[in-house]
């Protein structure tokens, strides 16, 4: 015979545990949100590198008329075509200060998303409670059901028995 559920307690026992779980996996968030605005400075020196590499992709010529001097040179010669791609990638450089420039905003929501992380965590301790709360009455729920099917097998048989008369 399968236990009666009223009220959905069960589900809301199960599903209160579940957010819990959820609700201590947001520390984590807060730190990396953190790391990633921390990046912002290294990305805005990569795209100031931009200007070395065009100065470098403009004296390519002169290298590769010294490496038609001699073989030691010829080495310098086939760092050219690396410089030169190294230089188109300029707007790629400039896309990623974009990025990170947006992405360095991140770290004004630390402050707001610590909040939110007290907020959280009172919220799960409420919801323990809550749960602590629930699970005796979700035993008590039962065995009310219990009683109210043996009321209605009871008023079944006093009907069967009052209509024989």
């Amino acid at each position: 015979m399968e236990i009666p559920n009223p009220l959905g307690l069960k589900d809301v026992a199960l599903e209160v545990r579940q957010g819990i779980k959820g609700v201590a996996e947001l520390p984590a968030l807060i730190d990396i949100l953190g790391e990633i605005g921390d990046l912002a400075p290294s990305a805005r020196r990569i795209a100031d590198f931009e200007s070395t590499l065009e100065g470098l992709a403009q004296i390519v010529p002169a290298i590769e008329q010294i490496g038609r001097l001699g073989t030691t040179l010829d080495d310098l010669a086939r760092v050219a075509p690396a410089l030169e791609q190294l230089a188109g990638f300029r707007e790629v450089f400039e896309r990623l200060l974009v990025v990170l420039e947006s992405l360095s905003g991140l770290t004004d929501l630390v402050p707001v998303l610590e909040a939110m992380k007290n907020s959280m965590q009172s919220l799960e301790v409420t919801m323990t409670h809550l749960s602590d709360t629930i699970t005796p009455l979700q035993g008590t729920a039962i065995r009310v059901g219990k009683v109210v099917d043996r009321l209605a097998t009871r008023k079944t048989k006093e009907d069967k028995e009052f209509k024989s008369i």
